[in-house]
């Protein structure tokens, strides 16, 4: 008999919903042998469509999941926009970070009243670590997590569901903070999944990874991107 697996503790629907984007987007950026060791974020904008994904999940054919696999496939030129950023998840370091959109990054907004070129502005911008994404800099949040990250995802939840679980809270206000308190401690311990680095260092230097082959593939087929 299979042992049961254990039921996580999540603080609400938000965030649980949060969870399963963060897994496909990196899901997304992880190398397949079925892709000849490609990603599908990758292949995806070598063919244009959703087949990459099928070819790697053919059973999420005609499923509600695949449909949020294709919202974050890079189907159109808006996708290599600067704006596209803010339709990211921020990955696992901003699990609990409310909803970003274009008119709450200051940062953005002074570098463009700064500039009165909005290109310079955005190369300023895309590499600048951000409060807004806990210190990642857009160029990371663009390019998504990978195979550590998602591992990691499941390590913290464990970790949050082994702490929570023996808490009682009078508000789900004081649950929240608690949840962000446990991941700011959690991102600054060396980890066993990541080699003894910590999950923030780990996961930054897998983000960087990740950005390069995008844009090595985006300059090697000379596509126009705002992240190069």
């Amino acid at each position: 008999m299979m042992p049961k697996q254990k039921e996580l503790w999540i603080p609400n629907d938000e965030v649980a919903e949060k969870i399963i984007l963060i897994q496909i987007e990196c899901s997304l950026n992880e190398k397949y042998e079925k892709l000849e060791n490609n990603t599908m974020f990758i292949e995806s904008m070598k063919r244009k469509d959703n087949s990459p994904v099928l070819e790697v999940a053919p059973k999420l054919k005609n499923t509600n999941i695949l449909g949020l696999y294709e919202r974050m496939l890079p189907l159109t030129k808006v996708d290599l926009m600067y704006a596209s950023v803010y339709s990211k998840t921020g990955g696992v370091l901003n699990l609990f970070n409310e909803k970003i959109s274009e008119n709450i990054d200051i940062q953005f907004k002074e570098l463009g009243s700064k500039s009165k070129d909005t290109n310079e502005a955005i190369k300023k911008w895309k590499d600048e670590p951000s409060e807004l994404w806990s210190g990642l800099t857009p160029a990371q949040i663009w390019a998504g997590g990978g195979k550590v990250e998602k591992a990691l995802l499941m390590d913290f939840l464990n970790k949050l569901t082994e702490l929570m679980n023996e808490k009682q809270f009078t508000t789900k206000g004081a649950a929240f903070m608690n949840c962000i308190d446990v991941l700011r401690t959690w991102q600054l311990n060396k980890n066993d999944i990541c080699e003894g680095k910590t999950p923030m260092e780990a996961i930054i230097e897998e983000r960087n990874l990740i950005l390069k082959d995008k844009i090595d593939f985006i300059k090697e087929n000379n596509m126009e991107c705002d992240f190069i």
